[in-house]
């Protein structure tokens, strides 16, 4: 079945290069009346062995172009590389009445329907990738918390002891004084203190 595309319809706008080249590839196979089968035996006979398939492959975006395979399409195509990537693509109108193949049919198909699968395959990633950000913060709030119980343990000992050792420190300088003006038994060698302050020795 053929379909007739308005005069006014047009390529639509690549946004890569890699973009550009493949729908200049749909575009002047159509121009050319080439099916993918007759594209592929052109490119095959050019020194580069493609099947129908590689060629659906890649102007539905499911498969990686290399610039060998680039080279060699464009010659097919009969024209450059360099003239497909540079040919504005967006402005490049389908001639009126031209028919579209149902190869060119069930690309687009393809190409849309592996964008869905990409952009839900994206979306799933995104979903995982949120709920593992969550449970991640989870754990860090939890970690954090245990954090800051040690902290405060480990403050609360410190002042324990710290009011241990003043209160250590205390009895220590009351035992040295004590000591320091206790008087001694009386006799040769006797150190003890006047009224007055003096120091008095019984020899």
């Amino acid at each position: 079945m053929l379909i007739a595309l308005s005069e006014h319809e047009a390529v639509p706008v690549a946004h890569t290069m890699e973009d550009a080249f493949i729908a200049q590839t749909r575009y002047r196979r159509g121009l050319l009346g080439l099916s993918q089968s007759d594209l592929a035996e052109r490119v095959t006979q050019l020194g580069l062995p493609v099947y129908q398939q590689t060629i659906a492959k890649i102007e539905a975006g499911l498969r990686p172009l290399r610039l060998t395979e680039a080279e060699v399409i464009a010659n097919a195509l009969e024209t450059t590389f360099h003239e497909m990537i540079a040919s504005p693509v967006a402005s490049v109108a389908r001639p009126p009445g031209e028919p579209v193949g149902i190869d060119e049919i069930r690309n687009l198909l393809a190409e849309l329907e592996a964008k869905l699968r990409r952009i839900a395959e994206i979306g799933v990633s995104a979903m995982s990738e949120a709920k593992d950000a969550e449970r991640d913060l989870h754990t860090a709030q939890v970690r954090h918390m245990e954090a800051m119980a040690r902290y405060q343990a480990h403050l609360d000992q410190s002042a324990t002891l710290s009011a241990q050792v003043s209160q250590l420190g205390e009895l220590l300088a009351s035992h040295e004084d004590g000591m320091m003006y206790r008087p001694r038994k009386r006799g040769w060698g006797y150190v003890g203190v006047r009224s007055n302050g003096e120091s008095k020795r019984d020899d």
